[in-house]
């Protein structure tokens, strides 16, 4: 990871920024004399305000707003939050619950502010089979048992899910696009969403579905694996008693979980080499790779 930019750290006048994550530009740093977090967000600047209108807007306790206005340097737009203490998601039951509940009121935002809407991107032959190619040479590399068959059968009708998804008018959200448990701390009152820059308008299974397949990843204090069914009833139940999915959703979840995994599980499972060698994220993708035959376990019954 580069060094942070000199006129980044004047502008915010932050000192003694440190990074604290390996896989995008996260710093924690001193301002004001209390503990912050710099990090960059959605750009151009426009669509960083935007992110922060949406935040506002939220009921106080979901999660983090800004300490100080967006501001972009070569190409890269730069937020300060305040840096929470709190308990690390471990996947208790309690903490799965309380997960579901505040993703249910997030799901409640439903006003199109101006956030990134979901571009339902279509695959061409040639990167299905590159993704196929891609599958084959990493089951022989781990030695995975994959489901290939059925994962080549579905990556085959991807443009057809996309349609079907895209024709029924799904209910839209203001959503994290990137709701998981390393992105959630954990207070007296429940958990606060910590990691808001992803932010994206889109369709509310979708960003559902999303949680099944990548709640756990990237995270060494939660399961090195999906959830499982129980676990998931659990989530479904607390997020239920915020929100009444509708019956297209409901109907069209099976296609949402399937979208969800080619599109988002898919793309991680191959582009994430170094998350194979490590003992944690290496079990959690192994169990990832085997997730799509398991389908009926996230069911919405």
């Amino acid at each position: 990871m580069d060094r942070l930019s000199p006129l980044v750290q004047s502008h915010f006048q932050i000192t003694d920024p440190e990074l604290i994550y390996p896989y995008a530009p996260v710093y924690r740093a001193v301002w004001q004399e209390q503990s912050v977090v710099l990090k960059t967000t959605r750009f151009p600047l426009e669509r960083a305000q935007v992110l922060q209108k949406w935040l506002r807007s939220l009921p106080a306790g979901l999660s983090l707003e800004a300490l100080a206005e967006p501001w972009c340097e070569d190409e890269q737009a730069w937020v300060l939050y305040p840096f929470i203490e709190g308990e690390a998601y471990s996947g208790l039951p309690d903490q799965i619950a309380q997960a579901g509940d505040l993703l249910g009121c997030l799901h409640q935002s439903t006003l199109d502010l101006g956030l990134p809407s979901y571009d339902w991107p279509l695959q061409d032959l040639e990167s299905i089979q590159e993704d196929l190619q891609g599958l084959e040479a990493l089951a022989s590399q781990e030695n995975l048992q994959l489901e290939s068959q059925l994962i080549q059968e579905s990556l085959k009708q991807a443009a057809q899910i996309r349609s079907c998804l895209m024709a029924a008018a799904l209910p839209m959200v203001n959503a994290s696009w990137d709701y998981k448990a390393n992105n959630l701390v954990y207070q007296t009152h429940g958990p606060l969403l910590i990691d808001p820059d992803s932010a994206g308008y889109l369709p509310r299974i979708l960003d559902l579905a999303l949680t099944v397949w990548l709640f756990h990843n990237e995270h060494l204090s939660a399961p090195a694996r999906l959830w499982t069914q129980q676990e998931w009833l659990v989530f479904l139940k607390a997020y239920s008693q915020q929100i009444d999915l509708t019956p297209i959703e409901i109907r069209l979840w099976p296609e949402a979980l399937r979208w969800m995994f080619l599109e988002e599980a898919v793309w991680l499972l191959l582009a994430d080499p170094a998350g194979w060698k490590e003992v944690h994220q290496g079990r959690f993708l192994r169990h990832l790779a085997k997730g799509f035959q398991d389908l009926k376990l996230y069911s919405l019954d």
